[in-house]
């Protein structure tokens, strides 16, 4: 069986040629939540279901698993979905699960917009299937994506019109670094601040919502950047920006000259028992609180509490604004949110980010 590794009774471990990747991923049956036990529970706290449609993506970001993904397993990468396909089965979901909370989707695909013309079919079919004005979508972009392919070379002001009248309410965005040093030059994202600037204005103008996510302590950043970091976002102002401890998953950094021999590396495996841990086990489990890596720029703590930094004047803003909005409203749902995490053993910050981002009316504001 091509990909299997397994283990004789000897003791020997066998590794099975590489499994390539599938080629025709339109020909893949549409996924079965029911398979989920808790997918209520699911619904409850997050109010959208999280699609996969095209696979894979083409750019090189060193804070991503894709590169090393394209250089192990053979075959391509990077495949695109049929979008009439894909909009069924959005369709075929929504059926299934519109009484039990499923009320905004959020195709997964990296970088949705990248191709003009594509996007164009998808906001088509999605209207022909009638979800434009039942279901409307989250999707992930980049900051230069709107500027590929442009018939003006500039920002493509049209693509973002036809995925907001197909019900597109919302759009997450890789800021990641508050510098092109650290953004470009470490994390390869080649995108530039006027980019960044110019998309978001773009966004409010079409009232988008947006998610800013943000890399907090990557290799060789420097309190001053962390700090542009946090000055970026305020100017940029997304609805739901977050902060990221920068983890050393799958990272390129070798070739890079970067490479951080930490004995932290591994936030849920200590390599030896002078490992100092800032995170408790609950928070390392999660990619949001994750254990920091060991800088000659400032200590773990400094980012630590930087970050909690970062969430405080951001989220202080956020819960101002919602309260004008939704008055108590928002207290009635805050209780029952969180009494009902805590019920679930929930871990409490997650729940808190998620009634921020998901609950009740929030999830449109």
């Amino acid at each position: 069986i091509a990909g299997l590794v397994y283990k004789t009774k000897a003791g020997e471990v066998v590794r099975n040629r590489l499994r390539p990747w599938i080629e025709d991923i339109n020909a893949l049956p549409f996924p079965n939540y029911d398979l989920w036990d808790d997918i209520e529970k699911y619904f409850y706290f997050l109010g959208q279901l999280w699609l996969i449609g095209t696979r894979g993506c083409p750019y090189n970001c060193t804070n991503c698993e894709e590169l090393p993904l394209r250089k192990t397993i053979p075959g391509r990468r990077y495949r695109v979905r049929d979008p009439k396909n894909y909009a069924e089965e959005i369709q075929y979901h929504y059926d299934k699960y519109k009484d039990i909370g499923f009320r905004m989707a959020h195709p997964f695909d990296p970088v949705f917009p990248l191709n003009r013309e594509w996007t164009k079919s998808f906001c088509e079919e999605y209207e022909r299937v009638g979800l434009s004005s039942k279901l409307p979508f989250s999707i992930f972009s980049r900051g230069d994506t709107f500027y590929l392919n442009s018939p003006s070379g500039g920002f493509d002001e049209e693509r973002l019109k036809w995925l907001s009248d197909a019900g597109c309410k919302e759009i997450r965005v890789g800021i990641e670094a508050g510098t092109e040093r650290m953004r470009n030059d470490i994390h390869k994202k080649n995108v530039t601040d006027a980019q960044l600037k110019e998309t978001f204005k773009y966004f409010k103008k079409y009232n988008m919502l947006t998610i800013g996510y943000n890399m907090l302590g990557g290799p060789t950043e420097t309190k001053k950047e962390l700090i542009s970091t946090f000055k970026m976002n305020a100017e940029l102002d997304p609805n739901k920006p977050i902060f990221f401890i920068y983890q050393e998953l799958t990272h390129d950094l070798e070739g890079m000259g970067l490479f951080m021999q930490d004995e932290t590396t591994s936030a849920l495996m200590p390599r030896n028992k002078k490992n100092t841990m800032m995170r408790k086990s609950q928070d390392r489990a999660t990619i949001q609180f994750g254990e920091p890596l060991k800088s000659e720029n400032y200590s773990k703590r400094w980012r630590v509490m930087f970050q909690y930094f970062c969430y405080l004047y951001f989220v202080t803003k956020r819960i101002f604004r919602l309260l004008i909005r939704q008055r108590h409203r928002f207290i009635i749902n805050f209780i029952r949110f969180m009494s009902r995490g805590r019920k679930e053993g929930a871990n409490t910050k997650i729940v808190f980010a998620y009634f921020l981002s998901s609950s009740g009316d929030n999830l449109f504001s």
